[in-house]
């Protein structure tokens, strides 16, 4: 695995994120479907995914998953990176790692983006683009 982190003179944040810091006032495995509502509004959609239900807010952009065996509980918040909230996301894999802190390229998709990840969060990156353009965010509890 390949450790990426920014330049110490370009970080603008103390990539002191964890896990229970969550994205936009959600943390997975703490908060439950009626706070992702409370934030975004009732769901557009929802459909059945692996061994939960997906649930789709702001217009499909952000998806909040939960599982069968608790179902009123958020184990995992994915949002696209184009929509703008009060937690924006980086645009960029510099800007992620700024904000997250380090990272561990672990593999590349179906698609030929690279997956980087760190405890709590896991995103989707373009491989061909410069600079590499953030697809999506992850947040989960580890």
């Amino acid at each position: 695995m390949e450790k990426h982190s920014a330049n110490s003179a370009h970080t603008t944040n103390n990539n002191n994120w964890q896990p229970k810091n969550g994205w936009n006032g959600l943390v997975p495995g703490l908060d439950q479907l009626k706070n992702a509502i409370a934030v975004f509004g009732p769901p557009e959609n929802e459909f059945k995914f692996g061994n939960g239900i997906c649930y789709e807010f702001a217009k499909g952009t952000v998806k909040i998953t939960t599982l069968d065996e608790k179902p009123d509980l958020i184990s995992k918040i994915r949002v696209l990176a184009e929509p703008v909230y009060s937690d924006p996301l980086p645009t960029n894999l510099t800007e992620l790692v700024e904000k997250y802190g380090p990272l561990n390229r672990t593999k590349l998709d179906e698609f030929g983006n690279i997956i980087y990840e760190r405890p709590g969060l896991r995103s989707s990156v373009q491989l061909l683009s410069s600079p590499q353009s953030v697809n999506w965010v992850e947040f989960y509890l580890p």
